[in-house]
């Protein structure tokens, strides 16, 4: 079918969260390091469990997306790099960005609590797993993971023109590495997508995950922005 990745696309855009209020703060240098530690202490519980319905869809897809999920499992844990680079595992550099922030390991891993709207992002994407077909979660997945780029566009400039990091900066290794990583993640996965979406049924299931997932995420950044850094600005509603 023609027309698949541009569908997915145009719905993922719509509710992109490099477009949050919370990047707009982050980009103009107004977040503290700690509301910048709390938010990548939630993210690190969001990888930590986004990451485990891949071997549902792998019990369920073809070799070919089976081969991608491990591909894109082993460079998440540092078995191989990424694109021949060198194997970074994506938790340990992460932590060393919330230990900067002044939250130690054991804080994110032990102490941190997941936000309810986060819960309900991840309760989404494993009934997706368990209950859709394999191409709706992969569709899914794809509009999740390859918001990562833009996001980093524009945390890593802010990084170093505000918070005064240098690039290549073992610091910020994490924001760096994800603004290479998830190019090329985010387009196998729409790649894949646009291969097995074979029909308009199963188009427009695959399309109505995407926007109620996308969604989700965008009320998940709203209670990060309440919880660590105040009120949502007015333009924020949606």
């Amino acid at each position: 079918m023609e027309g698949v990745t541009e569908a997915l696309l145009a719905i993922r855009d719509r509710w992109h969260t490099k477009n949050h209020p919370f990047f707009d703060d982050w980009e103009a240098g107004r977040l503290t390091l700690p509301q910048m530690g709390q938010y990548m202490a939630q993210h690190y519980l969001l990888v930590k469990e986004i990451l485990r319905p891949y071997g549902v869809c792998y019990a369920r897809a073809p070799e070919d997306v089976q081969a991608f999920i491990i591909e894109n499992l082993a460079e998440e844990f540092g078995l191989v790099g990424e694109g021949g680079g060198a194997p970074k595992n994506h938790n340990a550099i992460l932590l060393r960005w919330t230990e900067t922030c002044g939250l130690s390991a054991d804080d994110v891993i032990k102490n941190t609590q997941r936000l309810p709207e986060l819960t309900a992002l991840l309760d989404i994407m494993w009934r997706l797993a368990y209950l859709a077909p394999w191409q709706v979660w992969l569709a899914a997945q794809a509009a999740q993971e390859s918001q990562q780029v833009g996001i980093q566009l524009r945390t890593v400039p802010a990084l170093r023109q505000h918070y005064g990091f240098s690039e290549g900066d073992a610091r910020i290794e994490w924001f760096e590495e994800h603004l290479t990583a998830d190019t090329e993640h985010g387009r196998r996965f729409f790649e894949l997508a646009a291969k097995y979406i074979t029909d308009e049924a199963l188009l427009e299931q695959c399309k109505a995950a995407v926007e109620e997932t996308c969604k989700a995420r965008w009320k998940y950044m709203d209670a990060v922005y309440t919880t660590f850094v105040g009120p949502l600005p007015e333009r924020a509603a949606r």
